[in-house]
């Protein structure tokens, strides 16, 4: 029921005549870096009721209550203490819940975004979909400043952390197969089992950034195609690529595009979270103080991103 009122408080995509809505999912052992996502996306040119958040335990419904967010309690039994990467199965457990919510809000009809608690956001989100694909998500690979990467062969490098679903018929009929085989094999995350989905079926680019999958044998003659889009890595960045592995590409990119900063940086290739708390505060990327409010002004780094100078 409380989804379906934050649905029904959800802006309509004027390009497609549906609701649109972002989701979070956040625990305790994620709450610092979900405060500071929420409250990074308060400094962009983004209304209270594109996103919410669904809690998984009393403390962090509480947390995000505090700082005046919509929040969803979702009672469950899932550890307090577990963090990202930790106790794996049952982190994976929680992991699965996104997909279960998203097939929900497929089956109203709604497109809906998923951003993971260690993003933080520098522009308006929103913008970077381009709502033509029944799939547009983020690249996952450090090295992969452009797509295509390589024409061929499309470079499967998806990272659901940031991505958006369209309530397509491909899309409806293939995520009760997609969940299936998530619930049966507990020891998989949920991207790693999409890859292992459709990665066997023939695929082609259609443009740069968009690829057509051949879905025929696995969803039937009525649903032929699958389309996915990859975000372009130089706004929906990732940590791992823009700090080490490929900062210099990036910075190359940057440079030849003219982009002053990214819209969006997902905090993952960096090992522990400590690391990545570590790196948003070195970078000046810490939207939260110590009592766990919102700053009253962007930090220096979401003003003057001086990575790209």
């Amino acid at each position: 029921l409380a989804l379906w009122r934050a649905i029904q408080k959800s802006p309509i995509n004027p390009k497609t005549g549906r609701h649109s809505l972002a989701v979070f999912l956040a625990n305790e052992g994620m709450i610092n870096f979900t405060l500071n996502s929420l409250c990074s996306l308060k400094f962009v040119e983004t209304q209270p009721n594109q996103h919410i958040t669904i809690a998984l335990d009393r403390e962090t419904y509480d947390a995000i209550s505090n700082i005046n967010e919509t929040v969803i309690m979702y009672n469950s039994n899932f550890t307090k203490r577990l963090v990202n990467n930790n106790q794996l199965v049952n982190f994976y457990d929680i992991v699965k819940i996104r997909p279960t919510v998203i097939h929900q809000f497929l089956m109203w009809d709604t497109e809906i975004i998923n951003f993971d608690g260690d993003t933080v956001f520098l522009k308006n989100p929103y913008e970077v979909f381009k709502d033509e694909s029944d799939y547009e998500v983020q690249c996952d690979s450090k090295k992969y400043y452009q797509v295509p990467y390589n024409v061929t062969p499309v470079p499967w490098q998806v990272n659901l952390g940031v991505h958006k679903v369209h309530p397509s018929p491909s899309m409806l009929k293939l995520y009760p197969m997609y969940l299936r085989k998530l619930y049966m094999t507990p020891k998989m995350q949920d991207q790693n089992v999409l890859r292992q989905v459709l990665k066997p079926y023939k695929k082609k680019w259609l443009n740069n950034d968009t690829f057509i999958i051949n879905t025929t044998k696995y969803l039937g003659v009525d649903n032929p195609n699958l389309t996915m889009r990859f975000l372009d890595p130089m706004l929906v960045t990732n940590a791992g690529g823009l700090y080490l592995d490929g900062k210099k590409n990036w910075k190359k990119e940057s440079k030849r595009r003219n982009i002053d900063m990214p819209v969006l940086i997902h905090f993952f290739h960096l090992g522990h979270n400590r690391d990545k708390k570590n790196l948003m505060k070195k970078q000046q990327l810490w939207f939260v103080n110590d009592n766990l409010e919102c700053e009253k002004e962007k930090p220096p780094g979401a003003v003057n991103f001086k990575v790209w100078k």
